[in-house]
């Protein structure tokens, strides 16, 4: 699914693309992901170009119930740490409080940006728990392309294809991308 929420989409020659993972256990969590994925894309410097379906996992190290988990691909001309201050921004906006081990309304991961690597305190690309856990993995694989892990130095989609059978907690695709639509007249609804 293409979707270009932006007023002034990044060209495409000259914007980095980042693979995001959002999750959601608090409130109307798949409301909650597409809230926050619209306030992120809101000013037009990060374009939503692909949206994977739903995944329902356990929460890992986390309070709260069921999380919904999605994962995203995004272009953008920002530096990843400006993303991610944005990011932060929209998590406190859209209520999330306390530590990392809180149940939350919204978590947005940067999971990678083209073949980047960047160890920083408070920003490490590719992220360090990407490949451990199924519900990144999963929806990552709908919405990964050709992407290519720097560290492990192969596709991101073969790495999900090896590493997803063997991963516990399980997750359940539980709807297309169509979650992230509008409802609205006609039977498919509109993009936001």
């Amino acid at each position: 699914m293409d979707l270009d929420l932006s007023i002034d989409a990044p060209a495409e020659h000259d914007a980095s693309v980042m693979l995001l993972g959002v999750g959601a256990n608090l409130g109307d969590r798949a409301a909650n992901l597409r809230a926050g994925l619209l306030r992120l894309a809101n000013d037009g410097q990060i374009r939503v170009e692909a949206v994977s379906g739903l995944w329902a996992s356990a929460p890992v190290h986390a309070a709260g119930g069921e999380f919904l988990n999605a994962a995203v691909r995004v272009r953008t001309r920002l530096d990843p740490s400006v993303v991610m201050g944005r990011i932060k921004s929209v998590e406190a906006a859209m209520g999330r409080t306390g530590s990392g081990g809180d149940a939350r309304p919204l978590d947005v991961d940067i999971l990678y940006c083209d073949g980047m690597q960047r160890d920083q305190a408070d920003l490490r690309i590719p992220h360090p728990r990407r490949l451990d856990r199924a519900f990144v993995l999963a929806p990552l694989a709908e919405v990964c392309d050709d992407a290519l892990d720097p560290q492990a130095g192969r596709p991101v989609a073969q790495l999900v294809r090896d590493l997803l059978p063997g991963l516990s907690p399980r997750a359940t695709r539980i709807a297309g991308p169509e979650w992230f639509l509008v409802p609205g007249p006609g039977p498919e609804g509109v993009l936001p």
